[in-house]
């Protein structure tokens, strides 16, 4: 899989890095509005089945391990879980995130601790025995401006730094092995979404990104460009009236298909989605089945 949706992944990635950084708006969203939810949930459980085609049709077939749907995708999936769990509090935000097995039942599990509304430190832990902690920092207009990463000896070993540099740009440096900057990427925004990107190591530009969205702030179009500035691939994405996607595909810089996922989503009274099947390249692939309950 090649750099599938033109995201970062962090090596210690757990959901706490999705729903706060996913995206580089300058003003700090709720959960809720990162994972598009409606109404005031409390707890979402996902379970992911098997597909089976019947009478032309798909069906669940057994359950089985798959990728938290909000979880970005990533090369190594790590974070295959059997059963999914998600907490949130009154203000929108994830309190709490369980990951389960089927044979160690639960095997990951992540509190988040909140200071005050404004989210001034966001703290992410493994409960139980823990094995690193991210520290958020925001500025005072609620903007994220540094990110501490810190190991299960509580020694810092990564810091992302956020610095605005005015309404359209913004410039993101990754220090780690104790405040070694080893990478920038440096980032312009229109209406508060990234519309370019470009990534340096050591001075030497190697990555270069561009994207495009609808109306509602949708990503619509994003593209990927070596140093050179030649083309290396572009994805489309398109959606659903509630905001869903309903396709990524991704292209070579030839213009042939590298990969294509469709979905169909069934929902509930308040249209946050409680089924999801997952085609990839025309091959049913997976059910993801969530319960949904709200305060």
């Amino acid at each position: 899989m090649i750099n599938k949706k033109l995201k970062s992944v962090i090596p210690c990635l757990f959901c706490i890095t999705l729903v706060m950084c996913g995206r580089h708006d300058t003003a700090v969203k709720t959960d809720y509005e990162k994972l598009r939810l409606k109404a005031n949930v409390k707890n979402i459980v996902e379970t992911y089945y098997e597909t089976v085609i019947s009478d032309d049709s798909i069906k669940k077939g057994k359950q089985t391990i798959y990728l938290p749907s909000f979880l970005e995708s990533s090369e190594e999936n790590t974070f295959n879980s059997f059963e999914t769990e998600l907490w949130f509090n009154r203000n929108g935000n994830i309190t709490e995130c369980t990951m389960r097995d089927s044979i160690m039942y639960i095997y990951f599990k992540e509190i988040f601790e909140y200071k005050n509304i404004l989210l001034e430190n966001k703290i992410g832990y493994i409960s139980d025995e823990l094995s690193y902690r991210q520290v958020f920092e925001y500025d005072s207009k609620n903007r994220e401006r540094r990110r501490d990463f810190y190991d299960s000896e509580n020694q810092l070993f990564e810091t992302v730094s956020v610095n605005y540099i005015d309404k359209n740009s913004v410039t993101e440096t990754v220090a780690s092995d104790y405040g070694k900057a080893v990478f920038e990427k440096r980032i312009t925004l229109e209406n508060g979404l990234p519309v370019s990107s470009v990534s340096i190591i050591k001075a030497k530009e190697f990555e270069k990104w561009t994207g495009k969205y609808d109306s509602a702030g949708h990503i619509i179009l994003s593209k990927l460009y070596d140093e050179n500035s030649n083309p290396v691939q572009y994805s489309v994405y398109e959606y659903d009236e509630f905001g869903n996607e309903t396709l990524y595909a991704s292209y070579s810089a030839d213009e042939e298909l590298i990969e294509e996922y469709k979905y169909m989503y069934k929902y509930d009274k308040f249209n946050n989605w409680t089924q999801r099947a997952t085609i990839v390249d025309n091959i049913p692939e997976i059910i993801t089945v969530r319960k949904i309950d709200y305060y």
